[in-house]
């Protein structure tokens, strides 16, 4: 993103490919820079749920380890960039694509709790939202799997 172009002037009309959703023709523009806060920061990445078991110890291949907490929480490296923004006092709107389902609604209402801006997510029948299955040891050490799902139907449509 050399330029802010892309984000302040969309395309007239765009619509994404995900199932011929509208997106947002429209990002408005920051009102002035130098204003002397951490101003506008628009994210384009990826919101997934977070699914986390809390272990003694990780599995080794083909194991089973039993007796674990699970945690839900909402993920993806593009909504944790937006809550750091966000928290930092910046004005974040996002822009992704989650599923129709009760993920989708979780991870994008822990979003709005921040105050982020998440008109610009697409919302898609086809495919569920992103889901990442976490382990985590008492040491903090962990395993991940992610289920990518809308996140890789993101397209260049809906920025």
């Amino acid at each position: 993103m050399g330029t802010s172009r892309g984000l302040a002037g969309g395309a007239e009309g765009a619509r994404s490919a995900i199932g011929g959703v509208r997106v947002p023709e429209r990002i408005p523009a920051p009102a002035a820079a130098g204003s002397g806060g951490p101003g506008l920061v628009v994210v384009v990445g990826s919101i997934n749920l977070d699914l986390v078991v809390r272990v003694d110890r990780l599995p080794k291949a083909g194991e089973t380890v039993v007796g674990g907490t699970l945690e839900r929480h909402g993920g993806g490296k593009g909504a944790n960039q937006a809550v750091a923004a966000a928290r930092a006092g910046a004005e974040v709107r996002f822009i992704g694509a989650v599923g129709e389902d009760d993920f989708a609604e979780q991870a994008l209402e822990e979003l709005r709790r921040e105050k982020i801006d998440v008109s610009g997510v697409v919302r898609t029948s086809a495919v569920s939202t992103g889901v990442a299955c976490i382990v985590v040891d008492e040491r903090g050490e962990n395993q991940i799997a992610v289920a990518s799902g809308a996140n890789s139907e993101l397209d260049s449509a809906a920025v």
